[in-house]
Formats: C-alpha cells, structure tokens, sequence
C-alpha cells in the first residue's frame, strides 16, 4: 500500500525534524541561560516547548496510522533509509 507507506514515511520525518528541533532549541536556551539572557531563554523554551508538542502529535499520529493500516507494523522498526529505498 503506497499511499499508507508514504504517510508512514513523512510521519517518521516530521517526527525526526521535530525531535532534532527541539533538542537544538533547548541547547539555545541552555546557552542563553549560561549569558544570563533571559529574553533569548524565554523565547528558546517557548520555541522548544511548541516543537515538543508538535512532536508528541507526531508520535500520536505514527501510533494510529500503524493501528490503522497493519502491513505497516513490518516497517516500524526500520530505519529511514530503508524504508526510502524500496
């Protein structure tokens, strides 16, 4: 199923560019919390905290898309490169 496979795979993109987004914005506030810039803290954890919600949204997502479409449970183990090969 092609289409279901698509949506796997953007789900798992989203959810790795969300993930990787979240951690470079908590290092953000880390940083500006070590300068004692508390407006650049502020708006680094106010972004990271949008980017965590976006990527437990994209969790919630995968989990039912697997529910829905179960020939999709085979690739949930797969890295992203394999599943962008076949």
């Amino acid at each position: 199923t092609s289409p279901s496979r698509a949506k796997y795979i953007l789900a798992q993109l989203y959810i790795l560019l969300s993930g990787g987004l979240t951690i470079l914005f908590l290092l953000g506030c880390a940083y500006a919390a070590l300068e004692k810039n508390y407006f650049v803290m502020d708006f680094a954890l106010t972004l990271a905290a949008a980017t965590c919600i976006i990527f437990v949204v994209m969790l919630f997502i995968k989990v039912r898309l697997v529910a829905k479409y179960p020939t999709l449970k085979h690739y949930a183990g797969a890295s992203l490169r394999m599943l962008l090969k076949k």
